[in-house]
């Protein structure tokens, strides 16, 4: 049986909070960032595509809403305002205890904030298993705020925007957070195998908690990797192009993809969202990893 709310609290300060301010007080994670390992399953109306595997998260894409970067967020489709549809995996299951909306605008564009929205949680599948279910009536034009939710155990979380301010044509918000607990005690991280990505099959070998690998494209290397809870942090540096910069990715639960982020030598400054999915436990003996800390020296 799906359990149903429908709450008009946004607009009243005594059930919100700045989302800072609870993130001090509380040992909570923001389940839905992408360097957190979140990524976008499903997006029904976006100006952008998903852009997973590019080195840019560009204005207007949903995975805008989960990039921390509140300068950017989603646009709909001109003409798709609502009824918009977006389904977010978690990198684990979560005990969730908090999520709230960037609703901000520039005050022309007031009539785009969302007004009514509805997020459905499950800890079954993308497609099956939402019994829980909010309905929210948004302040438009409001910063980030956080609603306390109850202790909710999810791995899916699936928004529609049901409407907006007014305006016919395109609806827009900045961010989405959902602040939580990992549901399940961290089993062994175990990194070692073949991995298919944007520069094809990674080879990844796992010592203790560093991690070292290669790949075929542009002789790439894969240098001062480390392990730290699940992300993985290493270098990419390649002979051929002269190209490097750095990752952060997520493991997931099941330990077969990875979800993160990574630059082109901008430290950071500027990222894309990239995806690693495990295709073998076997890994690849690379060549000359005593370049080891080669990257690190690298000046833009």
């Amino acid at each position: 049986m799906k359990l149903s709310r429908l709450i008009i609290c946004c607009l009243f300060g005594s059930f919100l909070s700045f989302a800072p301010l609870l993130a001090q007080k509380l040992p909570l994670i923001n389940a839905l960032a992408l360097s957190n390992g979140a990524h976008v399953v499903k997006a029904t109306s976006s100006q952008q595509g998903q852009v997973i595997n590019d080195t840019v998260i560009p204005v207007g894409a949903a995975e805008a809403l989960l990039d921390g970067n509140l300068q950017k967020g989603w646009i709909s489709a001109t003409g798709q305002a609502t009824q918009c549809v977006f389904v977010f995996e978690l990198a684990e299951t979560f005990l969730l205890k908090q999520i709230g909306f960037n609703n901000k605008q520039q005050p022309k564009n007031r009539s785009r904030s969302i007004k009514k929205v509805r997020i459905e949680f499950s800890s079954t599948s993308a497609t099956s298993g939402y019994d829980v279910e909010y309905t929210l009536i948004l302040e438009a034009n409001a910063p980030i705020r956080l609603m306390g939710i109850q202790n909710i155990r999810t791995r899916w979380i699936k928004i529609t925007i049901q409407s907006n301010y007014g305006h016919s044509a395109l609806t827009s918000f900045n961010e989405i957070q959902a602040w939580g607990i990992p549901a399940k005690a961290l089993s062994a991280i175990n990194v070692t195998g073949t991995w298919q990505t944007a520069k094809g099959p990674i080879s990844l070998i796992q010592e203790g908690n560093k991690v070292t690998g290669c790949y075929a494209q542009n002789k790439g290397h894969i240098l001062n990797g480390e392990i730290q809870g699940r992300k993985l942090r290493f270098v990419w540096e390649e002979e051929t192009t002269k190209k490097y910069g750095q990752v952060m990715m997520v493991i997931n639960e099941e330990q077969n993809r990875m979800y993160g982020l990574w630059d082109q030598g901008k430290q950071f400054q500027e990222y894309g969202h990239w995806a690693f999915v495990k295709k073998s436990s076997e890994a690849t003996k690379c060549p000359d990893l005593q370049k080891e800390g080669a990257a690190q020296t690298k000046k833009e």
